[in-house]
């Protein structure tokens, strides 16, 4: 029997949350119409993030080696939730990451223009002719200095105990683009919002980030070699994550 604490946490979250969507989605597209700067449109959306995390009731907990704030990345990060978007947007306000998420969510009404507007990049799963092109576009764009925000599982993991395979999309991004590589490991959202609910649970999110990596000696021919190498060394740091939150009479067993 659903408790009574989860019906009104998940009933205040979404109100939030959809509340939030709309005010902010629309305060972006107006201020594009005005001006072309992107700090208010940035700072409008790390209010809708940081509004998404609070109203969860998640406890967000991180661990974050130093990184250069003049320079960009391209952050590399484990799917289990809608909420890892905005938990990672928080996480590293700093550098405004840019996500690549699918076309669809683009089509959808005010949240669609409003990531538009932020300049997030959509990619076409459908049409790989277009997402060639979408791939490019996002290359292109971390070269003039955007920090992207890839998710390499393509999708949310249905079991948050383990990584989905990695595509290779974002590995070729990498190579091309010689820009240093975060691998971040998110764990706990798809406890407080699951891949196929929306009852909130709030609970301990755990967001580790790894020191920046360069590769810049890695030749295209080298992606799937680059993918593997990267998918090691996360499931590892992953593995460590889970292990550390496992409750101490499960441990070692």
């Amino acid at each position: 029997m659903m408790s009574v604490k989860k019906v009104v946490r998940t009933a205040f979250f979404l109100t939030v949350f959809l509340i939030m969507t709309f005010i902010i989605s629309s305060s972006v597209i107006i201020v594009g119409k005005f001006t072309k700067g992107d700090r208010l449109v940035r700072l409008l959306e790390l209010i809708w993030a940081k509004s998404a995390v609070w109203a969860s009731g998640m406890k967000l907990k991180t661990h974050i080696p130093p990184l250069c704030r003049h320079q960009n990345y391209i952050f590399l990060s484990n799917h289990q939730s809608y909420l890892d978007i905005p938990v990672l947007l928080t996480v590293f306000s700093k550098f405004f990451p840019r996500f690549f998420a699918k076309r669809s969510l683009f089509d959808i009404f005010l949240f669609g223009p409003g990531m538009r507007r932020c300049g997030h990049f959509p990619v076409d799963r459908e049409n790989k002719r277009q997402g060639l092109k979408d791939l490019q576009y996002m290359i292109d764009k971390v070269k003039k200095g955007e920090s992207a925000l890839v998710f390499p599982e393509g999708t949310r993991s249905p079991d948050i105990n383990k990584l989905l395979d990695f595509q290779i999309g974002a590995f070729i991004a990498i190579i091309r683009t010689k820009v240093p590589v975060v691998p971040v490991l998110i764990y706990g959202t798809g406890k407080v919002l699951p891949r196929d609910s929306f009852w909130v649970t709030p609970s301990v999110v755990k967001v580790v980030a790894l020191p920046p990596m360069r590769f810049d000696d890695y030749s295209i021919k080298e992606r799937e070699e680059l993918r593997d190498y990267l998918k090691q060394i996360m499931e590892k740091k992953f593995l460590e994550i889970k292990e550390c939150n496992r409750p101490k009479d499960q441990k070692n067993i």
